[in-house]
């Protein structure tokens, strides 16, 4: 079970630090260009859409798995599945490739033009095959080929950054969108790879029955959450930010995956607490302990990281993506939704752990308003900030949504099961964050190299925060065991 969640979180750390590499290599090609626009635009639609399939498939689709008795017959299952969605799917990229230009909803007029039309087109052969991979990926789960399903995402990235690497017409609509098509191929040859030594007939698959019904009420609710978030809220946002300057859709995307590679790390506290909650009882003070202890993780790792962030968001910019086509310019516009980003760090992290705790412990019904909460609210504020923010206004529709979604559930779902002496702790956690503040300033008064002053920034945050944790009992505690 350990080495398992050890593979898992290395391959987890692998497909993060390889989906940055990604950016760094499509800013250096496209920087914030309109190009970069396009090929983002498209590629972050297969992607978010990627992200549905995957986790509603294989935590959905997996309870399903469970009450299937013969574990010889999971495989006609899914292909049985395979066999039921892969038709409609083709059926929407032929009617998207040929008969209808679908690309004209999904960017604004100001931007929109035929390379665009065409890397849409080129690349939406993707969708279809995402389903295979989302599939046999499930099917690798089943099996504990944990690893293999994880490195799959790692094998796509790869590919897709040699493509671009080599493209020898690069803002070619076609040759880009041909590429992300390729890179999710390569991902289903590494996936069947695996899947060699299993032997299935087609008539025992076209025998096997499956109930529909059923699968979607155990897939619903894994699939809703990033089926709203980030599929259709971003789609939303990126439409009406992509009516502002050139290079916003793509600036904010860069700024946004770094917050991503931090959130590997993040990830970890909500997957340890979540676990931690689905072996408790009743026991009212048992919970609340529980929660208190992940809530101590959340609060001391992300607030340190949040207030470096904030502090030297430039800095981390410039650092990572400032070359070849991007310059200085793309550097300040990625870094002001850097800044904001970063602001979303802890409330977004105790908003996906918390929601988890209540649809674990609640019920689905309230975890249901949270996710319709945070959409909502996110499309709301984006709206309501539009002609304040600009180009800025997914940062500050994400920072709002998840900062009302984490009031609501102090105040209203979980008020209960959060102790109070998390104030204490937030507190205490916010007052190291302003002494770092000072030693910061100090520290820039000295004229040191921007490496070297990030390297000692860091080394002092570390030792501020890493004192506290390990001289106050119930933070070592809670880090410790």
């Amino acid at each position: 079970m350990f080495s398992d969640i050890l593979l898992v979180t290395f391959a987890n750390i692998l497909v993060g630090i390889c989906g940055l590499f990604r950016e760094v290599v499509i800013s250096g090609i496209y920087g914030t260009s309109i190009t970069a626009d396009h090929f983002l635009t498209s590629y972050l639609l297969i992607e978010e859409f990627n992200s549905i399939l995957f986790v509603g498939l294989i935590f959905g689709v997996s309870a399903y798995i469970k009450k299937i008795k013969n574990s010889d017959d999971v495989l006609k299952f899914l292909m049985k599945l395979l066999i039921y969605i892969l038709p409609i799917a083709f059926f929407i990229f032929t009617l998207s490739f040929f008969f209808f230009e679908i690309s004209q909803f999904f960017i604004s007029e100001k931007i929109y033009n035929e390379n665009f039309d065409s890397i849409m087109k080129y690349s939406s052969f993707s969708f279809s095959i995402s389903i295979i991979n989302s599939i046999l990926a499930t099917f690798l789960v089943f099996k504990s080929k944990y690893f293999i399903a994880l490195f799959s995402k790692f094998v796509n990235y790869i590919f897709l950054i040699i493509f671009l690497l080599l493209n020898p017409n690069p803002y070619d609509g076609m040759y880009i969108g041909l590429l992300v098509s390729l890179a999710y191929t390569m991902q289903l040859v590494f996936l069947s790879f695996f899947m060699l030594n299993e032997k299935l007939s087609l008539k025992e698959v076209l025998h096997f029955k499956i109930n529909i019904y059923e699968i979607l009420k155990f897939s619903l609710p894994w699939m809703l959450q990033p089926m709203l978030m980030p599929f259709a809220g971003n789609i939303i946002g990126r439409y009406l930010v992509s009516g502002f300057d050139l290079g916003s859709i793509s600036s904010i995307n860069y700024a946004s995956k770094i917050l991503n590679a931090m959130n590997i790390f993040t990830f970890s506290v909500i997957l340890i607490g979540f676990m931690d909650s689905l072996n408790l009882s009743k026991n009212i003070i048992k919970i609340k302990n529980t929660i208190r202890i992940s809530l101590i993780r959340i609060i001391f790792s992300t607030i340190p990281i949040t207030i470096f962030c904030c502090l030297y968001s430039q800095q981390i910019i410039s650092i990572i993506f400032e070359r070849g086509s991007f310059d200085s310019v793309s550097t300040q516009l990625t870094a002001g939704a850097f800044y904001i980003f970063a602001l979303t760090l802890f409330p977004g992290v105790f908003y996906g752990y918390m929601s988890r705790i209540i649809g674990t412990i609640i019920g689905n019904k309230q975890l249901y308003i949270l996710i319709l909460l945070q959409f909502l609210s996110y499309v709301l504020f984006m709206f309501i900030f539009l002609n304040n923010f600009q180009s800025s206004v997914m940062p500050i529709g994400r920072l709002f949504s998840v900062v009302l979604s984490s009031f609501v559930i102090i105040f209203i779902f979980a008020r209960k099961i959060i102790p109070v002496s998390i104030v204490l702790n937030f507190i205490q956690s916010i007052f190291l964050g302003l002494i770092f503040v000072v030693f910061n300033k100090i520290l820039n008064l000295f004229s040191l190299n921007v490496f070297v002053e990030l390297f000692i920034s860091f080394l002092i945050l570390l030792a501020i925060y890493g004192v506290f944790i390990f001289s106050n009992k119930d933070c070592k505690h809670a880090f410790t065991q």
